[in-house]
């Protein structure tokens, strides 16, 4: 989806002013986050606002709910599918941020929307201030109130504020007030009874990703040999999806650790670092031999750990991510499994000899490495999850094409995987 197709799909108008659809981790109702005075005459009437989406579809409301402090408002609606923006709670001083909103004077127009540029100046309590040239006077500027205020990274959109008051807007520079997205959350820890928290419905339980674990994918000549391997794996997968693990679990136990990058901590929304831990708990199950529980994720973490990044070429990150990602608790001779955005095209083992010479030997200071550990590179077997699937599996179709029984097939993953950690 394009940039633009998100900034459509996620922005609505609120009786006069603007807001935004996120998704609650439900699918039973969805948010549309704006603000309060956006609603003020309907929560005195007792009556409920009128939303639209950019495309003049009307979309019926459930409930207000407002912050008792702060000018913002979640409206709980009716549930909106695939909404999948995603949160940036972090904003950088001088960090360019975009608006996305329904101005008056587009009212009659076409295209009804407006989209505009500003960037992080101040940093206030409890808001933050914008700079912008963007506006051409008052009447552009009215029916932004309550707008999403968002950041853009990798052609993907994430929302990081609420757009709440204009101090100024005339041609040299507009100061905009935004509230950071984190007030929100206060609305929903005040009505935790009634309102979901907000992360994506994928992260409340691993079996919304049940249809995306273990894809395999191979040219349509060889989709026969693989089909009783490929259900093998989905019917494992069900062991974890019945189990008490969940990634919200996850996330609450191990943070960011889970990402090479901790910095890029939005990343942990998303989807494929989820699919790639209920592949790797499946793996770690069937290497095992029994289902993995909370109790036994630490354990696990702390001898072989799984790590995602959203970057395309994992060896592109020796010198970086690789090198410096949070590897406390692992033991020398322990495994660090990695997945990223796309598969590796050849290297899905980090060979030692292949590692360049002069991060053989580095300082240690500031690795977030424990003691006992000199080099993550010397250290460490690194392996990319991709390994798993294509080099255990569809390279060696001619080992798992004539045997359908499960328990068969089953042992001969264990002694594929076996040999890599023996």
């Amino acid at each position: 989806m394009s940039i633009d197709d998100q900034y459509k799909k996620y922005s609505v108008k609120v009786n006069s002013g603007s807001g935004c659809l996120v998704q609650p981790s439900t699918n039973e109702y969805s948010y549309v986050i704006t603000v309060k005075h956006n609603v003020k005459s309907n929560i005195e009437n007792n009556e409920l606002p009128k939303i639209f989406t950019s495309d003049d579809n009307k979309i019926e409301v459930i409930k207000i709910f407002t912050h008792p402090t702060y000018d913002l408002a979640i409206i709980k609606v009716e549930y909106q599918k695939d909404i999948n923006l995603h949160i940036k709670r972090n904003i950088k001083n001088y960090s360019i941020l975009y608006l996305f909103g329904f101005p008056d004077n587009k009212i009659q127009d076409e295209v009804k929307t407006k989209k505009v540029i500003g960037k992080l100046i101040e940093k206030n309590d409890p808001f933050f201030v914008l700079s912008s040239n963007s506006f051409d006077g008052q009447d552009d500027v009215v029916g932004f109130s309550g707008c999403g205020v968002y950041q853009e990274v990798n052609e993907i959109i994430y929302l990081s504020g609420i757009e709440f008051r204009m101090d100024s807007y005339n041609d040299d520079e507009g100061r905009i007030n935004i509230y950071p997205i984190g007030f929100i959350e206060d609305i929903i820890e005040n009505n935790i009874d009634q309102l979901k928290r907000i992360y994506p419905i994928y992260m409340s339980n691993f079996s919304f990703l049940e249809d995306d674990a273990f894809k395999l994918e191979v040219d349509a000549l060889d989709e026969e040999r693989i089909i009783a391997t490929r259900t093998t794996l989905k019917n494992k997968a069900l062991n974890i999806i019945e189990s008490d693990v969940t990634p919200q679990g996850i996330k609450e136990l191990f943070k960011e650790r889970i990402l090479l990058n901790h910095e890029y901590s939005e990343h942990i929304y998303i989807k494929n670092v989820w699919i790639a831990w209920l592949e790797f708990l499946t793996i770690m199950n069937i290497i095992k031999g029994y289902v993995i529980n909370n109790d036994l994720l630490s354990e696990i973490f702390d001898t072989i750990r799984l790590k995602y990044s959203d970057e395309d070429d994992w060896t592109n990150l020796l010198r970086t991510d690789l090198l410096n990602s949070d590897y406390r608790g692992l033991k020398p001779d322990s495994t660090v499994i990695v997945s990223t955005k796309k598969p590796p095209l050849g290297n899905f083992i980090l060979p030692k000899d292949r590692i360049p010479r002069d991060l053989r030997v580095v300082s240690k200071r500031g690795l977030q490495i424990d003691n006992g550990v000199r080099n993550p590179y010397e250290d460490f077997n690194f392996v990319h999850l991709e390994f798993f699937k294509k080099e255990c599996i569809i390279k060696r179709l001619e080992s798992y094409e004539n045997i359908h029984d499960e328990d068969e097939l089953l042992q001969i993953l264990k002694q594929q995987y076996d040999e890599l950690f023996s």
